[in-house]
């Protein structure tokens, strides 16, 4: 679901004339208006498209739940840091422990390789008796 209230702040900060533009890409000659968003349950995703590229912003931070953060001083959307904090914390225990499961592998693999090579030491002396 799109997060209605950020595209009508977005529309707001828009000068008349910048609206008339954005309108006109949306919609074509047609008399819709902003809340075309807010009436469809499910609006066409080239409709988010453009609304995306017209404001520059990631087509996700358009949607309610995601992890921006709009900035009415501003009329900016920015990734949260918080969210993004997180994220980052997520990505180093999956690396750690990608890191772990790799050395277990080596492990793992080294002992083979002795296994094997004592297996070739015994295959050697019985071929010498």
């Amino acid at each position: 679901m799109l997060n209605f209230t950020v595209i009508q702040e977005l529309y707001k900060s828009l000068t008349p004339d910048r609206k008339k533009e954005l309108l006109t890409a949306l919609f074509g000659t047609g008399n819709q208006g902003i809340s075309y968003f807010k009436k469809q349950n499910n609006p066409h995703l080239s409709k988010v498209e453009i609304l995306s590229d017209f404001f520059k912003v990631p087509l996700d931070s358009l949607r309610e739940g995601t992890p921006y953060v709009y900035n009415p001083k501003t009329a900016t959307i920015s990734p949260d840091k918080k969210s993004q904090a997180d994220s980052d914390k997520q990505k180093i225990l999956l690396l750690e422990e990608r890191i772990k499961l790799l050395q277990d592998a080596l492990t793992v693999k080294e002992e083979h390789i002795n296994l094997l090579i004592e297996k070739n030491e015994f295959y050697k002396s019985q071929a010498g008796k």
